[in-house]
Parts: structure tokens; C-alpha cells; sequence
């Protein structure tokens, strides 16, 4: 009896040493306690305020916690960026929590620019006049809300399209491109694929793209 109270004993005291060290912000332990699965009620705190190698191993176990990623490194802006590119109406907070990360370099990315236009979207009301007009009429009088009914990553496609087509905004059919990034079967068929890859050809001298995107966000 002595003996299995003094393991019991023994036991405890180990436990509550390896959740002091967790606690106390020790990155080994925290990992190992995450690939086990315990302390879980400590997770939002972690994956918010730990190590970077701590928030990585929570956001890559547990996806609900991605949005409270604090953008610190590439990889959390990218995992925060694309959840955030998932939605027609993201949380708000997560939203300028990331776009107050990006650097002026990244304001030429589709995806970026998607996303400011979704900010801006839910920051102001439409005007009595945009609310009388068409998608296709928002888009030629510059105002964000023709982006209403996108989520980001259908936002992003419509900007490709236009950027790498040879027609003026004016001339450019937004009607057609919209209702093709709302097929059902058009992100399945480009998951791995680009709808059209604006990136690629930012980054490739041989061939540049002569529209400048970003007035779309002002």
C-alpha cells in the first residue's frame, strides 16, 4: 500500500513539473504535450503567444485554431491568408489583423488585393446608387461591392482573368468571368491549378502583366 502511494505521489509530482514547464513557455514540452494531445485547453494561448515551432504544431494538428495565428512568419501569413481567401465574409479582426502584416511588396498579389477589397466591402455601406447597379456595373465604376456574392479566392480569379486578358475594363466581360469562378466545379478543377496564374507572370520577365490592380482597392 506504501508503495503504490509513495508511485501515486511520485506521479503527481511529475505531472505538475511537466505542466510548469508547458506553462512556463518551454517549447519541447509544449510540442510533445500537443503531439499527445494534452493540456488542449491551453492551446489558444499557445498558438497564439508560444514558440513559432509550437503555434506551426498546433495550427497543423488542430485547423480551427489558424485564425489566431499571429502572422509573425511567412508561414503563419500564408495559412491565416488562405483561410481567409475561404469565405465571402470573414471575421473582421482576423482580417486586418492580417493586412496589417503585409508587406507594400505583396500589394501587387491578386489574393492580396482580394482581400483588401473584402475589407473594404464590409468597413463602408454601398451608396444609394450602387445599390441599384449590377455586378458588371460596380465593376466598370470601380467600386468594390461588385465583389458582393465572392469569396476571396473567386475575387482573386476574376483579377487574374482581367489582367491577363487583352481587353480594357470597359471591354473586359466580367458578367461571363463571374458566373464561371461560381461554378461548383470550378475551384475542384483549379485546386492545384491557378483560374489563370497572375503571380507567375508578375515573377516571369519574358512576359509581364501591363494592368496595375491596385486602384481597384481605393
Amino acid at each position: 500500500m506504501e508503495t503504490n502511494l509513495n508511485e501515486l505521489l511520485n506521479s503527481i509530482h511529475v505531472q505538475n513539473n511537466i505542466t510548469t514547464y508547458a506553462l512556463g513557455n518551454n517549447e519541447v514540452v509544449q510540442c510533445a504535450l500537443v503531439r499527445g494531445g494534452h493540456l488542449r485547453s491551453n492551446y489558444e494561448d499557445w498558438v497564439q503567444n508560444s514558440k513559432p515551432c509550437v503555434r506551426k504544431l498546433i495550427a497543423e494538428n488542430y485547423p480551427e485554431y489558424i485564425p489566431l495565428l499571429p502572422c509573425e512568419t511567412d508561414w503563419e501569413l500564408n495559412q491565416v491568408k488562405n483561410h481567409l481567401l475561404e469565405y465571402f465574409k470573414p471575421k473582421l479582426d482576423i482580417l486586418e489583423k492580417f493586412l496589417s502584416k503585409i508587406e507594400p511588396a505583396q500589394n501587387h498579389n491578386t489574393e492580396i488585393i482580394a482581400l483588401r477589397l473584402k475589407h473594404e466591402t464590409m468597413t463602408r455601406e454601398m451608396t444609394a446608387i450602387e445599390k441599384t447597379m449590377s455586378p458588371p456595373q460596380l465593376w466598370q465604376s470601380d467600386s468594390p461591392f461588385w465583389t458582393n456574392g465572392l469569396s476571396g479566392n473567386e475575387i482573386a480569379d476574376v483579377l487574374s482573368a482581367y489582367c491577363l486578358s487583352d481587353k480594357s475594363r470597359e471591354e473586359f466581360d466580367i458578367e461571363s468571368v463571374y458566373d464561371k469562378v461560381k461554378n461548383p466545379l470550378h475551384r475542384r478543377l483549379n485546386s492545384h491549378t491557378p483560374f489563370v496564374g497572375l503571380d507567375e507572370v508578375l515573377l516571369n520577365e519574358e512576359s509581364k502583366c501591363n494592368k496595375c490592380l491596385t486602384p481597384l482597392i481605393y
